[in-house]
């Protein structure tokens, strides 16, 4: 079973195998206090479906606020893009999660 793990800039990490959702709260004390209001509450899913991880911007159907990017592309409002090890997902223009799937 594969496991994809997303790098945080200060060192600290979050694993899944199966779903994960990140929001605003996730990225208190990461981030400066104005720039977490940037982070939607629900910003990003990530979810493992057939043996490959996929990336969607939002939550049920709902869009984040100040969009997410992967790879440096807005994937904005975006549901179920394939994940691979070494990307790098940007979130609302704050921070950057480098993705490391084994």
């Amino acid at each position: 079973m594969k496991t994809l793990t997303l790098m945080f800039p200060d060192g600290s990490q979050v694993s899944t195998a199966s779903v994960l959702i990140l929001g605003r709260e996730d990225f208190r004390g990461l981030v400066d206090d104005d720039e977490v209001a940037l982070i939607s509450k629900k910003h990003l899913r990530v979810s493992e479906r057939d043996g490959i991880f996929w990336l969607e911007d939002g939550v049920d159907g709902v869009p984040s606020a100040n969009g997410t990017t992967l790879n440096g592309q807005d994937i904005r409002g975006e549901n179920f893009i394939p994940l691979r090890d070494g990307d790098t997902i940007g979130i609302g223009g704050t921070i950057d999660l480098k993705v490391r799937i084994r």
